[in-house]
């Protein structure tokens, strides 16, 4: 593996991957997973080259964008010498998950039927799903660039997975992550006098849909 230049350092944000920073510069890095390395996570295809399957996660999210309304942080690759990472631009706002209280009402219930309904999609529809979208990796805030805030999918790991109509999600571990944040911000829309019952409805029919127990 290439060394890491010396104008890039690990984040202090790291968590399960190694992300980095560019010193001057409003940049994430992740290092690019081997094929070996996505192979359990997403599930990826044998045949699928690491280039295929980063170009079909970038696909993913622009339909993301698209449909529902969740910016990518203008993801791309960051080529320094010898290495290579996947660049994201840095996002300066309130993460969803743990400042919701500071993040206006109607764009956490945006957030919210966004990301149910795309698991519902996902599961009633099939096809190719991001696994990782949950309230902790969706940011509200800005980029370089922009004006006013929005909404950002931050996760920089290309993870994403095939479904088949009517079948409940393959990769369970993924969303039984999401459910917990889900349910937490629900919760909170209630402490805000907003009882929400078309979401909590929908929520309640995926985790039906997946067979998860009920809380």
């Amino acid at each position: 593996m290439a060394k890491t230049p010396n104008h890039i350092h690990e984040a202090d944000y790291s968590l399960r991957t190694p992300l980095y920073t560019v010193i001057g510069k409003n940049l994430v890095l992740r290092r690019p997973l081997t094929p070996q390395e996505l192979q359990e996570p997403s599930k990826m295809r044998a045949e699928m080259t690491v280039t295929e399957h980063d170009k079909r996660f970038a696909e993913l999210l622009a339909d993301l964008q698209e449909k529902y309304g969740i910016k990518s942080p203008k993801m791309s690759s960051y080529i320094d010498g010898p290495t290579v990472f996947i660049e994201g631009q840095w996002v300066e706002g309130k993460n969803l998950s743990d400042e919701a209280a500071d993040i206006p009402v109607l764009v956490i219930r945006h957030a919210l039927q966004s990301i149910i309904n795309y698991y519902l999609e996902a599961t009633r529809n099939g096809g190719d799903y991001l696994t990782d979208l949950r309230p902790s990796n969706i940011m509200y805030g800005r980029i370089d660039g922009d004006t006013e805030d929005h909404l950002y999918f931050i996760d920089l790991e290309p993870r994403w997975a095939s479904n088949k109509p009517g079948n409940p999600l393959p990769v369970r571990g993924e969303f039984e992550l999401a459910e917990p944040e889900l349910m937490f911000l629900l919760h909170e829309g209630k402490t805000r006098d907003e009882n929400w019952v078309d979401l909590k409805e929908r929520f309640e029919e995926l985790k039906s849909l997946q067979e998860l127990p009920a809380v």
